[in-house]
């Protein structure tokens, strides 16, 4: 999901990790100082831990451009409180990363679409 309003780029527990465990590195968990907490997005206040990353994009001709930003990962929900269970923040591209673009919207056809910036 691309989310012009998020600070931040935030990527799911259940997608990060095994693209983590095939390059074999593991979620950065146990570092207190690489946490952050979000307010404005699904139930918050949101602990994220803060995970250094690569995003990889492709475009239509199948070049690859890779872009080292941080990404936030949600810290699970405490299952006992009636609302974590059917809350849950998507994977949403944060301005983090989309300053680095032009964002072009089209209604009709409907489309969205990333220029690099020069």
């Amino acid at each position: 999901m691309i989310d012009t309003g998020s600070d931040y780029t935030v990527v799911q527990r259940e997608v990060i990790i095994p693209q983590l465990d095939a390059e074999g590195m593991e979620l950065s968990e146990e570092d207190a100082g690489n946490q952050i907490v979000l307010h404005g997005i699904g139930p918050t206040p949101l602990t994220c831990w803060v995970q250094p990353a690569g995003l990889k994009f492709v475009d239509d001709d199948g070049y690859e451009l890779v872009i080292p930003n941080p990404v936030l990962v949600p810290m699970p929900l405490d299952p006992t409180d009636g609302s974590a269970a059917k809350a849950r923040v998507p994977s949403l591209l944060g301005r983090d990363v989309l300053r680095q673009f032009s964002l072009n919207l089209s209604y009709d056809p409907p489309s969205v679409s990333l220029s690099l910036k020069d």
